[in-house]
């Protein structure tokens, strides 16, 4: 699924640019190593395991409450392995704001992940490869008829169900 790989590209993304700043943090390695695993052998039990932990902490990571990242991320095992509490406070702010989003976008998107019907899902990311299917043919350009057309199929598949 698309957006699963979506939000395990961001996590990945997230881990390199930790690791980059934090070469020789040992969590953030014993992470990544545990989430290539979990990866590879169920994409969807990262998006579930990051969700499971950070939920009850929406509001903390919404406000960009520090607390969320130096006392509550220890009773998150999805997280804990960041051991992001011992090098928070040399993070220049450019790298907390960096944190913060991308903490704020995998929430994001594992809520929409988790509540928009799979099969739903997957007419949607149907319709968004057709149209990036289309526009590399069609030399980026976007054939707006097109696109209505695949909508309305897919809203009034969605009225069958």
């Amino acid at each position: 699924m698309a957006s699963v790989t979506a939000f395990n590209d961001m996590l990945t993304q997230f881990l390199v640019e930790l690791h980059k700043t934090f070469p020789e943090e040992k969590g953030i390695k014993k992470m990544t190593a545990s989430f290539e695993m979990i990866k590879e052998a169920n994409p969807r039990l990262v998006v579930d395991g990051f969700m499971k932990g950070v939920t009850p902490y929406a509001d903390k990571i919404s406000a960009k409450d520090e607390s969320f990242l130096l006392e509550e991320i220890e009773n998150i095992d999805f997280l804990k392995e960041l051991n992001i509490k011992s090098y928070w406070s040399r993070m220049s702010d450019g790298t907390k704001s960096a944190t913060w989003q991308y903490l704020q976008t995998l929430y994001m998107l594992g809520t929409t992940i988790n509540s928009i019907p799979a099969d739903t899902l997957s007419q949607i990311e149907s319709i968004a490869k057709g149209v990036a299917d289309k526009m590399q043919t069609d030399g980026g350009e976007l054939d707006q008829d097109a696109l209505m057309q695949m909508m309305g199929s897919m809203l009034g598949g969605l009225n069958k169900n």
